[in-house]
């Protein structure tokens, strides 16, 4: 088994159309999925740059991503998340 990262970014981009700055319907609909996604796949939270483990639950973490990209904007939050997932071998 190895481990994989991905940044929050990577997953918003999925929902932005030409690689730009999510809008607010765009950031919504790819929180609604990574609530989704972490609720149903073994996938560690982290904040970077020293990948310190979040422990909060599903719910309260889409909340601080949230309320961070209102307060910081999201160019300032989009690598500061990270997740941590076992790649299936």
């Amino acid at each position: 088994m190895s481990i994989d990262f991905m940044p929050l970014h990577d997953i918003v981009r999925e929902f932005t159309k030409n690689n730009t700055p999510p809008s607010d319907e765009e950031f919504t609909n790819a929180l609604k999925f990574l609530n989704v996604f972490l609720s149903k796949n073994r996938v560690k939270k982290l904040k970077g740059p020293d990948m310190e483990s979040i422990s909060l639950g599903e719910s309260e973490f889409i909340e601080l991503l949230k309320n961070e990209s209102k307060v910081l904007g999201y160019s300032q939050i989009n690598y500061k998340y990270w997740f941590e997932f076992p790649l299936q071998r």
